[in-house]
């Protein structure tokens, strides 16, 4: 039987992702289609919240990922976080959310009136705004919120830590060469330095693979750092610093040289933990810390794989109209498919390509599991701490073409980034004890959506092949090869640029 995996598989081999062999809408962008409940009038809010809870919840240096549902009502006031990972959710995760919660209340005891001025009706939604902070307890609500930091920053550290070195160490020491090459305003100038001192701390902060026992400094320069670029990370004109580094040091052969990359990345944990804060003095995130709460661990599944990879299995897959003229083209598919599987560890043995106990990939574990309990009902969105893998973004467009058909909700995720993993699998949707009796040949839900996905990657495999053709006809055409977090304006960038160098000067008379 053809499966969507023997597809995915063969899709592979080519290099770089496949977002342009489809015209089709893939990435599972929630768009429009999203329910803005809690916030009608500003759905993103919602999209950020759960994919900081999501980020927040990692903490090994690479190859984990978290998604996060969320399950509120409001009468009663109760709150939810379903959780799922690419392996079994250990209780630290959970016990780490329920840490974050409690610290939250504790902030919202300091930042919320204790006499709200606005009257909700019992079973009625809160007003979509926050309660303005106490101005009279500002040096409680600073307390407060550095005590929410330190313990997110000391269980991501490692994270952190991994992100920070991977892509800090090329880029410092490319700095004196663009800085003595470019003709910079003084203001450009002043930032850059006031940068370089302060990526040159935290590399010294960061050496040791257990956080530092000053946590905080770490904590100030990153909060520092984002004040004085917010309004340069998005800038795109020809004059911006940040595109001129990247012109200069020819950031689009080799991302790693990216300085806005670098920047985006350090400053993705610290945003997570901003959008998180902002729950103390939501009212309509009020069941969170007025309510009851609980965190579910979503079992993981695994299973294994095997697919024929077989002439007599391909071929009828890539010529569907049995047109075998081209024959070589099989060979040059193996052959890359070969390659991927050798550098993601898996062997190709007589004809199959096999492999034990694959993860089904977190979001969708987190689908299954919702589809397979009707009884709760989550928002139609899963924050994500990455973007997903094609098979992911393909799987959950297929399953959303379907379930109306089944009186089953749609349910979305940030995006993708079009890659192709061998271990992937699809997940069940339905146990067979809960499989409806459906009218004579109509198919059960994991059998459509194994056919729409089978439908979409079809015509992506033949757009693949027909590149292959191309290759061997002539020259070959270029081909191209964690989630961003909201933005932060509480301070305006010059007042933090100004922090950071008398901060920085401080740290230089202490040394």
């Amino acid at each position: 039987m053809t499966t969507p995996e023997l597809y995915l598989s063969l899709l592979s081999g080519r290099q770089g992702d496949v977002s342009h062999l489809s015209t089709e809408q893939r990435h599972n962008d929630v768009g429009s289609r999203l329910s803005g409940h809690p916030f009608p009038n500003d759905p993103d809010r919602l999209m950020d919240l759960l994919d900081a809870l999501a980020a927040v919840c990692v903490w090994k240096e690479e190859k984990q990922v978290m998604f996060v549902s969320l399950s509120m009502t409001m009468d009663p006031k109760a709150a939810t976080l379903y959780v799922s990972s690419n392996e079994t959710v250990p209780a630290t995760v959970t016990s780490h959310l329920r840490i974050i919660r409690g610290q939250l209340k504790e902030l919202q005891s300091v930042v919320v009136p204790k006499q709200s001025s606005v009257v909700v009706p019992k079973q009625s939604i809160p007003p979509d705004i926050e309660t303005s902070p106490d101005p009279s307890k500002t040096q409680a609500r600073t307390e407060g919120e550095l005590k929410i930091q330190k313990t997110i920053y000391e269980y991501s550290y490692g994270k952190l830590r991994q992100r920070f070195n991977k892509w800090a160490p090329d880029i410092l020491a490319k700095y004196d060469a663009f800085t003595k090459s470019s003709n910079l305003n003084i203001q450009d100038a002043t930032l850059l330095q006031a940068t370089h001192l302060a990526l040159k701390h935290i590399q010294s902060l960061l050496r040791s693979k257990r956080p530092p026992p000053d946590l905080s400094r770490l904590i100030w320069m990153i909060d520092k750092l984002s004040g004085s670029w917010q309004d340069h990370l998005n800038a795109a004109g020809i004059e911006e610093i940040l595109t001129r580094w990247d012109n200069y040091i020819d950031a689009g052969r080799n991302r790693k040289l990216s300085l806005r990359r670098l920047l985006k990345k350090l400053f993705t944990l610290h945003h997570h933990i901003r959008t998180i804060m902002r729950i103390a003095w939501s009212r309509r995130l009020s069941p969170f810390l007025d309510g009851q709460f609980d965190v579910v661990a979503v079992p993981a599944a695994c299973y294994d794989i095997s697919i024929r990879v077989s002439e007599q299995a391909v071929l009828p897959v890539i010529f569907p109209a049995r047109e075998q003229k081209h024959l070589p083209i099989y060979d040059d598919i193996l052959k890359r498919l070969q390659e991927k599987a050798e550098s993601e560890g898996v062997k190709i043995e007589k004809g199959k390509l096999s492999m034990k106990q694959a993860a089904v990939h977190a979001e969708c574990t987190l689908l299954a599991y919702h589809i397979q309990h009707p009884n709760i009902h989550p928002y139609c969105y899963f924050g994500g701490s990455k973007l997903s893998c094609h098979g992911c973004a393909t799987f959950f467009s297929s399953y959303n073409l379907v379930a109306e058909s089944f009186h089953l909700p749609q349910f979305f995720t940030k995006g993708s980034h079009n890659k192709i993993y061998l271990r992937w699998t699809c997940p069940h949707l339905l146990p067979l004890q809960r499989f409806k009796p459906l009218q004579p040949g109509t198919l059960s839900l994991d059998a459509q959506v194994k056919q729409k996905m089978i439908a979409a990657l079809g015509k992506e495999l033949i757009a693949y092949v027909d590149e292959l053709r191309a290759v061997r006809a002539g020259p070959s055409p270029s081909q191209s090869d964690s989630t961003a977090a909201s933005g932060d304006s509480r301070e305006d960038a010059n007042e933090s640029l100004a922090d950071l160098i008398a901060g920085l000067a401080q740290l230089d008379d202490q040394v």
